[in-house]
């Protein structure tokens, strides 16, 4: 640049004025670079830079990437630097004029970062000075570094209050709380799963707390954010170590943003919980497909302006949820790859409003330090490879202790495992003795409750049959069949349908090997399971029925998922066709009664010892 130069404070332009005489032009007051930082993530340099402004000292940062092009004129110009679009080129040289004088001066650059959770650094081996890579956690501080690095995110993550203030109300108001307990533990397991992240393919788990008001859904997740930062909702503005007021976020978001933004959010985190408070501030239709990515872990992919597709950034973390409606009913299809990727909790998370208000208030008081404290026994421990030899030890040694639910292994390995090895790290880590055998049989019973649902194709059974006994009165043929009580083999139609024939309904009372009794079989047209399916988006029906099989809750051919049968109000109107055929039990106290009936019935049968006894008692029967 021609003439340009830097003088003092100002830099401008030399003029000539005569036919000798030089003379300084100032074209404004030249900024100072402070410090050079590097990043640890992406090897981006930024700088900090100073300015007086009415004798006040003004600092702002600039990414090395704007020293080329205007982009950060204005917001420079607005935090009271010299600068206007006609000087920005002479202004930005000068810039680049003090990182030479830097350069020369060997002025140290300072390593910083943005992100947060697990990251490799390299660094040196003090015995063989060959390169390595150190595992690092990046909290407020780097865990496990060395040298100091310099956080810049936005994030309020810097500890506060007393930990063991923290310790002591955890293990008074948490632990003995079975479902608080477990909120803790999972959001814990964001640390542990990061660190498996680095070994191993792994899923993010998604935990979502459905809960009436008033049942401590923000209290859960002020505890939660209470292990990485402070808990705090919307925006908070403090003071930095420049004396600029700057606007801090909490780990604690909601879910009011548009799917776009919040996977956007989450690049480059690796160990730090995801807090999404208040589920009906989420006015989007579906998120199948926002579910999705939580799991998977990965920004979508999107064009960028030069319509090249940009690169997606990964993430590690475990979702937290919260709200007062399912998050799987805000899902448009009925997808059991969701279903077996959320957990939907309703169990009651605290006592009462004196409970809640104790531990949202110590919360808010005494925050920042389990996380990092969990990274740094993880880094003394072995690392990730101490992590991973947890976790496959959960996930072998659980299986004997859960039932034969549907996906079953896959909920161990996905959730199961991975919240008993954070139990089990985080107590030692935090010398927090957290129930074991609590936790274990919370997820037993989780699973014992909630494990059929999982495969949603089965839960479809329980949808269709609650149609049909609506329409029982309407649609239906009904019989009543009494071969298994009388032997007779004898049946009677007792009612016809009103409206639109939907098939045939017969009534049974046959016991089973494993005490339920059969009591009705749903004889059902084709196309009116399948347009019900639709109608609740379930699209394949043939997934269905080979659910519906596999539990025993439909009588097929061996090479069909159909039967053949005849349905109408008789033998000579009836005709053949194919059918679903639904079977119905009962279980419990309602099985016992019939089979004790079915019992004396039978046994009053065979004392009968004349043909017009039997069918005496066959005439007071009907």
């Amino acid at each position: 640049m021609q003439n340009f130069d830097v003088n003092g404070l100002y830099y401008g332009v030399w003029k000539t004025a005569g036919k000798k005489e030089r003379q300084f032009v100032p074209l404004g007051r030249r900024p100072e670079v402070t410090d050079v930082l590097e990043s640890i993530e992406d090897d981006t340099v930024t700088l900090k830079l100073a300015t007086e402004f009415f004798g006040r000292r003004k600092t702002a940062y600039l990414s090395c990437a704007d020293l080329v092009g205007l982009k950060a004129v204005n917001a420079l110009s607005a935090q009271g630097f010299d600068v206007t679009m006609g000087k920005a080129q002479y202004f930005l040289e000068s810039i680049r004029r003090y990182m030479d004088w830097l350069e020369n001066d060997d002025t140290p650059v300072t390593p910083s970062y943005e992100n947060l959770g697990w990251i490799r650094v390299p660094s040196e081996n003090p015995d063989t000075g060959e390169d390595e890579y150190a595992l690092c956690y990046r909290a407020h501080e780097l865990v496990g570094a060395e040298d100091k690095v310099r956080y810049l995110g936005n994030l309020e993550i810097t500890p506060s209050g007393d930990f063991e203030i923290w310790k002591r109300m955890v293990i008074d108001d948490v632990i003995p709380h079975p479902a608080m307990q477990f909120g803790l533990i999972a959001s814990l397991s964001a640390v542990v799963i990061g660190a498996l992240s680095l070994v191993i393919p792994i899923e993010n788990p998604i935990i979502h707390f459905w809960l009436k008001s008033g049942a401590g859904k923000t209290t859960l997740a002020y505890l939660g954010t209470s292990v990485y930062g402070k808990p705090f909702e919307g925006t908070m503005t403090v003071i930095d170590e420049d004396g600029r007021a700057v606007d801090k976020h909490s780990v604690m978001g909601t879910w009011g943003g548009t799917t776009a933004s919040m996977t956007t959010s989450l690049a480059g985190n690796r160990g730090v919980a995801t807090i999404l408070n208040e589920l009906g501030k989420n006015i989007a239709k579906d998120l199948d497909r926002l579910l999705f990515d939580f799991s998977e872990g990965s920004d979508r992919k999107r064009l960028s302006t030069t319509l090249k597709t940009r690169v997606s950034k990964s993430y590690a973390t475990t979702f937290l949820s919260t709200g007062e409606c399912s998050l799987l009913e805000k899902c448009q299809n009925r997808l059991e790859g969701l279903a077996v990727r959320v957990m939907e909790i309703t169990s009651p998370i605290t006592k009462d409003a004196a409970h809640a208000n104790r531990v949202k208030r110590i919360s808010s008081e005494n925050y920042g330090f389990a996380a990092p404290m969990l990274a740094e026994y993880i880094i003394k421990n072995g690392g990730a490879e101490y992590v991973r030899n947890r976790y496959d030890y959960w996930r072998i040694n659980l299986r004997p202790k859960f039932g034969d639910t549907p996906n079953v292994d896959r909920f161990i390995e996905k959730f199961a495992a991975l919240f008993m090895a954070t139990a089990e790290i985080a107590s030692k880590a935090l010398s927090i003795g957290f129930d074991m055998t609590g936790l274990l049989n919370f997820l037993k019973a989780y699973d014992a409750k909630q494990g059929t649902n999982r495969n949603t194709s089965l839960a479809s059974y329980e949808l269709l049959l609650e149609h049909f006994k609506r329409k029982e009165h309407s649609n239906f043929y009904i019989r009543h069949d009494k071969s298994f009580v009388y032997g007779s083999g004898s049946t009677t139609a007792v009612e016809t349908p009103k409206f639109e024939c939907y098939g045939r309904i017969t009534e049974k009372s046959v016991p089973q090997p494993d005490g339920r009794v059969l009591v009705r079989e749903y004889e059902v047209h084709p196309s009116v399971v399948e347009s019900l399916l639709r109608a609740n988006k379930f699209y394949s029906t043939s997934t269905c029925a080979d659910a519906w099989i596999a539990a025993g809750l439909l009588d097929a051919d061996s090479d069909h998922l159909t039967k053949k049968r005849k349905i109408g109000s008789s033998n000579a109107n009836g005709h053949h066709g194919r059918v679903f055929v639904f079977k119905e039990f009962v279980d419990g106290l309602e099985a016992t009664e019939i089979i004790d009936a079915i019992a004396k019935k039978n046994a009053r049968l065979q004392k009968l010892s004349s043909s017009s006894q039997k069918a005496a008692l066959l005439s007071d029967e009907e």
